[in-house]
């Protein structure tokens, strides 16, 4: 068994709370504050296969407690909770053991845990964090919290940043456990490496990022470069982003190399957003594909997740959405092409997709949402339609 960092046990214990900040100054408790939110969501599956339609309402209840200062040390705490509600629990969570091949799958399975506890020392342009605490880069294509799913994506590390001046910081992170969003049976011990330098240069930000996943089962080495810019011409607000990265895995599978790319190019004109975009994740030879097992899936290749494991044989997704501002709250409509990113004989059309989504704020406090979503199959998977609505509180 790997053996447990201290700094780990250490912040778990702050988890308690009270316990730990009484042995601290007053103002570790008089300048700290709570805060949390509800979420009501219900999310329908339909797919063309085997299984039965999925449903689930599901209750979270998020509570944050965060100390204050002393010399620059805090603590902070993030408790997490989800329930089945209304009596909308016909779905499957395979990993977990819930109505294991019988529902379409809907990754929100009951559950109770410390999200987050950790340690902080921030001192100027120093920051410090041990213990257990989201990880995001840049845009989360390759590292993310996956926040969509009720039991967020967290990692037990040691993270350090470093803004070295007003153009220029570094960060770097140590992982020996990644906190799946299946609750504690998924989580994976593991020994990854992290890091990213931040660049403001030629208008715009480079990021230049390394992420090197180590477990039982995989050895994933990826780095790449990012670079995006906004501007005005002609009374218009224009945006792009490129990243594009290369991969080594070493698994029981074999040893594949792969590349990365995505682009994109956005216009606001008055109150009408337009984006389109081309991502590719690379293929060797239809022998293995790009992986990104710890992004934030849900914001890439479709609302649908019908690829949150890369095929053999690569994806390339063209894409386009418009968005516009309707009645208070925003609305986006996007479409997806699939392509493989390596052509075999067989297998070339991975189907499209078309999502629609609505956001609104209502009032200070509350957030309401819905979203469409609505896969047609190309030479593999199946004809899938997903819908979510849901409403927040924050408190």
């Amino acid at each position: 068994m790997r053996r447990q960092s201290l700094l780990l046990t250490l912040s778990m214990l702050m988890a308690s709370g009270s316990a730990l900040a009484s042995h601290h100054p007053v103002n570790l408790i008089t300048d700290g504050s709570i805060s949390g939110n509800f979420l009501l969501r219900y999310e329908g599956v339909e797919e063309q296969n085997l299984r039965e339609d999925g449903e689930a309402m599901t209750f979270r209840t998020r509570l944050d407690i965060n100390s204050g200062r002393f010399h620059g040390v805090s603590f902070h705490t993030t408790l997490e909770s989800s329930t089945n509600a209304f009596g909308y629990s016909e779905y499957s969570v395979d990993p977990v053991g819930y109505n294991p091949g019988e529902y379409s799958v809907i990754p929100d399975p009951e559950h109770s845990e410390v999200d987050q506890g950790y340690i902080q020392y921030r001192n100027g342009k120093f920051n410090l964090k041990a213990g257990r605490h989201v990880i995001v880069l840049n845009n989360q294509r390759h590292l993310g919290h996956v926040a969509w799913r009720n039991d967020r994506q967290t990692f037990d590390a040691v993270s350090v940043d470093y803004q070295l001046n007003n153009n220029l910081d570094v960060s770097y992170s140590v992982i020996n456990k990644r906190n799946r969003i299946f609750a504690d049976v998924a989580d994976v011990e593991s020994d990854d490496r992290v890091f990213n330098i931040g660049l403001l240069a030629f208008g715009g930000q480079f990021q230049a990022y390394g992420i090197e996943l180590s477990d039982d089962a995989q050895q994933l080495d990826t780095y790449g470069i990012s670079f995006k810019k906004s501007f005005t011409a002609n009374r218009l607000k224009w945006r792009y982003f490129v990243d594009v990265a290369t991969q080594e895995s070493t698994s029981g599978a074999g040893y594949f190399v792969t590349d990365y790319g995505l682009a994109t190019l956005g216009v606001t004109w008055g109150y009408l957003d337009l984006d389109v975009g081309f991502e590719s994740l690379g293929s060797d030879l239809g022998q293995g594909s790009f992986a990104t097992p710890l992004a934030t899936l849900h914001i890439f290749n479709g609302l649908a997740d019908k690829f949150l494991t890369t095929p053999t044989l690569g994806l390339e997704d063209t894409h386009v959405s418009v968005s516009l501002p309707v009645n208070r709250g925003k609305f986006t409509v996007a479409y997806h092409d699939y392509q493989t990113a390596y052509a075999s004989p067989l297998v070339n059309d991975l189907g499209s997709e078309v999502n629609v989504q609505y956001l609104r704020k209502l009032g200070r406090k509350y957030k309401f949402g819905f979203k469409y979503a609505d896969y047609t199959a190309g030479d593999i998977k199946e004809d899938t339609e997903k819908f979510w609505v849901w409403l927040a509180r924050d408190f």
